[in-house]
């Protein structure tokens, strides 16, 4: 059963768990990483993807300008392609729409990642014509990613 957990200080160490797919470095940040980015970010929270008791991912939501926004999904290396992913979305996107004073989930994905783009879709996200440019400063690249929306 897919539990989605806060990241908080009795279960952090379960990120070192967690494994980024080669395949996948430009399109997500590792799960230590970003909690840096976030830190002094009240408005983020990560969250720990578990089956029971194994961690097997992780993401990050937050309400920014008034609209929820959903942050580098990630599924564990050798936990991809199980429906993980999925099944963490849909139990996240149900949470959030109990919120009756927003309306509006946005994400950004990497227009080359065609499995994340399906999956979005699947779950009613649509594209907003909106592309923004990505500079990772860290790494030294940069990449193109697609603005998706759900409204509810």
């Amino acid at each position: 059963m897919i539990k989605l957990k806060r990241v908080c200080r009795y279960n952090i160490r379960d990120t070192f768990k967690l494994e980024v797919d080669f395949s996948h470095k430009s399109d997500v940040v590792h799960p230590l990483a970003f909690l840096e980015l976030i830190a002094k970010e009240e408005s983020c929270m990560p969250l720990l993807i578990y089956d029971d008791d194994i961690p097997v991912g992780f993401f990050v939501y937050g309400i920014v300008s008034n609209c929820y926004v959903i942050a580098n999904l990630m599924i564990n290396k050798i936990d991809q392609r199980k429906g993980y992913a999925t099944r963490a979305m849909t139990t996240l996107i149900s949470k959030i729409k109990k919120d009756k004073n927003h309306d509006k989930i946005f994400l950004n994905v990497n227009e080359h990642n065609a499995a994340a783009i399906r999956l979005y879709q699947k779950l009613g996200f649509n594209f907003d014509g909106i592309s923004h440019f990505v500079v990772d400063e860290i790494a030294g690249t940069s990449t193109d990613v697609l603005q998706m929306v759900l409204e509810y």
